[in-house]
């Protein structure tokens, strides 16, 4: 037997699809400006890693930072 796992709690409101924590960004029907955060996990040693973005037609995109750069594995960075 299976038993469910009660100590989480599902929220209220769900997180828009766009905002999980997927390595990529999708967002449909975009009419506004949204910021969209993304939180990388280093799984090697030293590294660094430069964002690389495809602009629709008529859409600007801005990342902050540019870059990643790790010093250890498990290190933990937020870009948006």
């Amino acid at each position: 037997t299976i038993l469910p796992n009660t100590s989480f709690k599902c929220p209220e409101t769900p997180p828009k699809a766009y905002q999980l924590n997927y390595p990529s960004v999708a967002i449909a029907n975009l009419n506004n400006n949204e910021t969209v955060t993304r939180t990388v996990t280093n799984m090697g040693g030293k590294s660094d890693y430069t964002v690389s973005v495809e602009e629709p037609p008529g859409v600007s995109v801005d990342i902050n930072p540019k870059k990643l750069s790790f010093q250890s594995i498990g290190e933990k960075q937020t870009f948006t």
